[in-house]
């Protein structure tokens, strides 16, 4: 059998703390882009395993599962398809920037990080009323 090759979709990274507003920039990112794109989440992921029911913050199965965001975006670039993933970078020494750039090595891949001033932060967390109080303090 013989298999066309197919070329890697694109991978947008958006990166930054809770509220900072990662999956309102995937969202018109994928309005106004010229080619599809999917946009996975980290709280899409969370809803998959029950929100945070197995999965805690500070615990390995964590940075497991942040992993997996990673994973999940070579899958669909292995297969042509664009993704813009929002997520969060939380530890340098434990899978950090680093690591994720080794797992989308030899991919096309943008990394963003948005900021937002904390006051702006706090107020939106506030708005949404669904965070846990450790995200900003």
């Amino acid at each position: 059998m013989k298999y066309m090759k197919i070329e890697k979709g694109k991978i947008v990274i958006l990166n930054g703390v809770s509220s900072a507003g990662k999956t309102t920039l995937a969202r018109a990112i994928q309005d106004k882009a010229s080619e599809a794109f999917f946009v996975i989440t980290g709280d899409d992921l969370m809803e998959m395993l029950g929100r945070s029911k197995y999965v805690d913050i500070s615990s390995e199965a964590y940075f497991q599962f942040n992993t997996s965001e990673y994973h999940a975006a070579k899958a669909y670039s292995d297969i042509g398809m664009n993704v813009i993933m929002d997520t969060v970078i939380l530890k340098k020494d434990k899978i950090g920037l680093n690591e994720f750039v080794e797992i989308l090595r030899g991919y096309p891949v943008l990394f963003v990080h948005l900021t937002c001033p904390l006051e702006e932060l706090r107020r939106r967390e506030k708005e949404r009323g669904d965070r846990a109080k450790y995200i900003v303090r």
